[in-house]
């Protein structure tokens, strides 16, 4: 029985040692307007990136995306807690945002 106890808690460990690290969640740090539809984003990983966001509304409707196709309003954009924010409460995550901006780049 003692046997059986301590080849259990040596696969716990072998587990806890062999499995990767979980994700790093990317916050965003800070925005800039570029221009009418078009954001300059910072990143908690160091990186930055151009968030095109007439092509990210063009895809998706919704009421609070609405109100983000008038570019005036689209510019009132805001970080609050790594998200990007606007005022009628819609938020996009810092991570969704990286991965936007990284697939852009690519293309």
């Amino acid at each position: 029985m003692r046997r059986r106890k301590d080849c259990y808690r040596w696969n716990i460990r072998r587990q806890r040692e062999t499995t990767s690290k979980a994700p790093t969640v990317i916050k965003l740090l800070n925005v800039k307007p570029v221009n009418a539809n078009m954001l300059e984003l910072g990143f908690s990983d160091h990186t930055q990136g151009v968030f095109n966001g007439a092509a990210y509304i063009s895809t998706r409707q919704g009421p609070l995306l609405e109100a983000l196709r008038d570019p005036a309003y689209f510019g009132r954009c805001f970080v609050d807690a790594g998200a990007l924010c606007w005022p009628n409460g819609l938020e996009l995550s810092g991570t969704r945002l990286h991965e936007l901006v990284n697939a852009a780049q690519m293309a």
